[in-house]
């Protein structure tokens, strides 16, 4: 294989998208999402700020990065070595994908947040520009498999 067909892979590791809402409550009124870095994904970006997660167990993970920009509905995504920790039972769904599945709290500078629902286990997905895809003879929901 030529390098140029090559496809960069990354791992996205646990990570939260925020609402609007969600953001003013754990960092105050008026408050926007900083730029840390971009990601692959184009328009997305990790940003500065970090929450922590409180699961049912009362133990935390702290330094959850949130993902820019804010979305219609807080979102958590993360690994089910973190799920087992933090004593939460999500499923494994494509990013997005919350109805029905598990809550956790999220804390902030500012407040906490319960959230009925929103945590999952993402499903393996690649992220891709149309161009590579076009090159690739794939589309979007295509099932690939990857080979060394």
């Amino acid at each position: 294989m030529s390098e140029e067909n090559l496809i960069p892979v990354g791992i996205a590791v646990r990570h939260m998208h925020i609402s609007s809402n969600d953001l003013e409550i754990l960092f105050g009124k008026g408050y926007k999402l900083t730029k840390l870095r971009d990601l692959t994904q184009t328009g997305e970006f990790a940003s500065n700020e970090t929450v922590t997660l409180v699961g049912p167990k009362l133990r935390a993970l702290q330094g959850v990065r949130i993902v820019g920009p804010e979305r219609k509905k807080s979102q958590i995504e993360l690994s089910l070595t973190d799920a087992i920790y933090l004593g939460v039972n999500p499923p494994v769904r494509s990013s997005g994908d919350i109805s029905g599945s598990a809550g956790i709290t999220v804390v902030g500078p500012n407040g906490s947040i319960n959230l009925t629902e929103g945590v999952i286990i993402a499903k393996r997905h690649i992220h891709m520009n149309t161009e590579d895809a076009n090159c690739a003879g794939i589309k979007q929901q295509d099932k690939v498999r990857i080979i060394k």
